[in-house]
């Protein structure tokens, strides 16, 4: 079983990213068993969705380079 630090990682680099077979079974066995993950995780979908939205009513002031950069951060 995986720990918590490592489900909330995988769940959150798996809303950027399509994790391999094992990791998505590792991530959905561990989230059968872990309502704070479980919580966690639809939270932050939650909070994706409304991130995704407000970029239609924010002006467009951040370079692609920086997006990049952030991005490459979030996924290390």
């Amino acid at each position: 079983m995986i720990s918590c630090k490592d489900a909330t990682e995988l769940a959150m680099k798996s809303a950027y990213r399509k994790p391999g077979a094992y990791d998505r079974l590792r991530l959905r066995f561990h989230m059968l068993l872990c309502k704070f993950c479980k919580l966690f995780q639809k939270q932050n979908t939650i909070i994706d969705d409304a991130a995704s939205r407000l970029d239609e009513f924010a002006p467009k002031q951040m370079t692609e380079d920086s997006k990049k950069r952030i991005l490459k951060k979030v996924l290390d």
